[in-house]
């Protein structure tokens, strides 16, 4: 059965938002946990593997709040989604600085970067697109 055009529910594009939320969550959780993190962990390395969650969090939802229709919002978009896919980036190298150092397990940090990857994969997707649907403000 289909749902009427006018009744859908508004999603972001390719679920990114809901993915970069998880990861998000995750990276809360995990930072919280004593077992991993010891106070002279919390500082430089949990406050940064957060920061990158976030902010990449933020910069998501600030790019996909710009309904582009003029040459500075195409270029604020499309900017704002590579700054998150450079948070995402780091954060991905965090996790296996964790792993490196045995702060958490293989499995774990495979999980957590597959969390990464669900949210990278279709933010590089997005910008692809972007760069495509706002051509002609960009030049």
């Amino acid at each position: 059965m289909s749902v009427r055009k006018g009744d859908r529910e508004e999603k972001d594009e390719f679920g990114v938002i809901e993915a970069s939320k998880n990861l998000l969550s995750y990276t809360y959780d995990r930072i919280k946990d004593k077992e991993i993190f010891s106070k002279s962990d919390k500082w430089p390395l949990a406050k940064e593997m957060f920061n990158c969650a976030l902010q990449a969090r933020s910069y998501i939802c600030r790019a996909n709040d710009i309904r582009v229709e003029t040459h500075e919002e195409a270029v604020d978009r499309l900017e704002f989604e590579k700054i998150a896919i450079g948070y995402l980036g780091t954060l991905e190298t965090l996790v296996d600085l964790c792993n490196i150092k045995g702060k958490i397990s293989d499995e774990r940090c495979e999980y957590w970067i597959s969390l990464v990857v669900d949210t990278l994969k279709p933010l590089k997707g997005l910008l692809k697109t972007d760069r495509r649907r706002y051509k002609k403000f960009l030049h």
